[in-house]
């Protein structure tokens, strides 16, 4: 019973139980630590084997470039909301990943959603495919365009996360 317990996600649920009551009395911790030990035995989250390492340089690399695409991103989307006449074209396009594991295939799914005009609908980590909906899509040049722009935010995933990524097998 002991290996089953899981201190991380308890501290988590007992830190968010004092939250909730807005107190940290004694009995509030208390209460938080027998609620949390129910749920963290009761439904213990499965072990991850993860191969993965933060580089530094490059998850500061992919936070700047993420931040100058979310920017770009709002500009081009309050464009097309504010500007009169104006036709918003719209496609679902095919990605398809190159990370096998399907916390990268995650991570750069919520990072492509996160920035406006696009949304990834759909994600199959077994085939790695993605389901990306993106706005200002004309035609095949455009989705082509939106799809490198996946795949960049991908490997810019993988230099700052994967532990056996490396620069010249991408």
């Amino acid at each position: 019973m002991v290996r089953r317990l899981q201190l991380l996600p308890l501290l988590w649920l007992v830190v968010v139980w004092v939250v909730a009551w807005g107190s940290y009395s004694p009995m509030i911790l208390f209460g938080g630590l027998v609620a949390g030990l129910f749920v963290t035995l009761a439904s213990p989250l499965p072990r991850l084997n993860l191969n993965a390492t933060v580089r530094p340089w490059a998850l500061l690399v992919l936070v700047v470039l993420f931040l100058k695409d979310l920017a770009k991103a709002v500009w081009d989307v309050s464009m097309m909301a504010l500007l009169p006449g104006r036709t918003t074209d719209a496609a679902i396009i095919t990605v398809r990943f190159a990370a096998d594991e399907e916390l990268f295939q995650t991570i750069t799914s919520e990072l492509i959603t996160l920035v406006p005009g696009t949304m990834v609908i759909d994600l199959d980590d077994e085939t790695r495919v993605a389901h990306v909906h993106c706005l200002g899509v004309k035609d095949e040049a455009d989705a082509e365009a939106v799809r490198q722009e996946c795949l960049e935010q991908e490997r810019r995933v993988l230099a700052a996360f994967d532990a056996d990524y490396r620069r010249e097998d991408r």
